[in-house]
């Protein structure tokens, strides 16, 4: 642990402290912190990134998002209470929780937290679309590393690099504050749903958290359109409308980089998968080409 955290935590605890690894699947350090019998969660932003963009203290415009995040939002009981931080770490009470799987009931309740926050409008910002070139710009890395040579058509990185046509749309919607990782594993479930994660928020339009959440779920047809529906009775939305669309599309290609890169030493395993993924591709820039 470093020195200069443990003797913030030690004089903000006043007490001794014992430190326990969360062993989860992230770039970051997060741990369970224990003193004076009650227990705490400390996460701690690492500068080495896993992707293949790397942008220089990437890791401190994470945290800055995720602390923002959690100042703001920390008043709402479905976002983790923060305590106290440094320069790029934070402390908040202790939670725990099971990954939300598909439940109407769960499933309700977390939207209509999102909502909540889709709902604190922002004013358009001019670095909206930021995020959105640097993430389909490491999807493309990743598809030239990894995506074996049978799937590397002139048509599926067509449609990638023809993606910037979207952007003034994706600006023009960007009038709210997102999740910007909105999936299953961020949204744990016990008598309550607690909403974590919040290093991609940000100024974006609210359809990505929706989509994002639908696509995490891997549910039917007919249930994905019972939550959609749900959302637009909630918000006055037409959705999967345009934007809807842009964004799954957007969504496509980062599940594509993300399983090649993950996947790549057993490829052969999910060229299913795969196959799927280019095809819903192919199939949403054929939608979004004929919608108004």
């Amino acid at each position: 642990m470093r020195a200069d955290i443990k003797q913030k935590l030690e004089e903000y605890l006043d007490s001794e402290l014992v430190f326990e690894d969360i062993l989860i699947s992230s770039k970051n350090r997060v741990l369970k912190i224990t003193a004076n019998n009650k227990h705490y969660i400390l996460k701690i932003f690492n500068a080495q990134e896993m992707g293949f963009v790397k942008h220089q203290k990437s890791h401190l415009l994470s945290f800055q998002r995720e602390l923002n995040a959690l100042k703001i939002f920390s008043k709402f009981d479905e976002v983790p209470n923060l305590l106290t931080y440094g320069k790029d770490w934070y402390l908040t009470n202790y939670f725990s929780g099971k990954q939300l799987k598909y439940n109407i009931n769960s499933c309700k309740k977390a939207l209509d937290f999102i909502i909540k926050i889709h709902n604190l409008k922002t004013n358009s910002g001019s670095n909206a679309v930021k995020d959105y070139k640097d993430k389909l710009e490491e999807a493309k890395l990743r598809l030239n590393e990894f995506l074996p040579q049978k799937y590397c058509e002139k048509k599926l990185f067509k449609i990638l690099d023809a993606f910037s046509k979207y952007y003034k749309i994706i600006k023009t919607e960007s009038n709210c504050t997102i999740h910007g990782d909105f999936v299953n594993r961020n949204i744990l479930v016990n008598k309550n749903i607690l909403i974590i994660d919040w290093e991609n928020s940000r100024l974006a339009p609210s359809a990505e958290d929706l989509v994002f959440f639908i696509e995490s779920l891997k549910i039917s047809l007919d249930e994905k359109k019972e939550l959609i529906n749900y959302y637009n009775q909630k918000t006055n939305k037409n959705h999967p409308n345009k934007i809807y669309k842009i964004l799954e599309l957007f969504f496509q290609y980062r599940l594509l980089g993300t399983t090649v890169r993950i996947k790549h030493k057993n490829i052969d395993k999910y060229s299913e998968k795969i196959e799927k993924i280019i095809e819903n591709i192919y199939s949403l820039d054929g939608e979004i080409n004929v919608i108004e």
